[in-house]
């Protein structure tokens, strides 16, 4: 993955995996995840996001298999990454 913003901010030619045409789609129901910044960006029929964020302040995300629905709790603490830069000299 080259970038790791939402879609909708994305260069035009990069898309979502699930925006071409592949007919397995169709046949079978596909729930995937880790892909937080996706955030609410609409997937076809049969394809479920369940990453919302949940460990950078957005909402943990639940799936009700038998009538497809989606179930929301917010997220109780933000873990902030930090990043270190370290210089070794010898």
């Amino acid at each position: 993955m080259h970038h790791k913003i939402e879609p909708k901010k994305a260069p035009s030619f990069i898309k979502p995996w699930f925006t071409f045409h592949n007919p397995i789609f169709s046949e079978y129901n596909i729930i995937f995840g880790h892909w937080s910044s996706l955030g609410d960006y609409p997937t076809p029929k049969n394809i479920y996001g369940l990453d919302t964020g949940c460990c950078w302040g957005g909402q943990l995300t639940a799936l009700q298999w038998d009538n497809k629905k989606f179930f929301k709790v917010n997220s109780l603490k933000y873990f902030k990454t930090h990043i270190i830069h370290i210089t070794i000299v010898s």
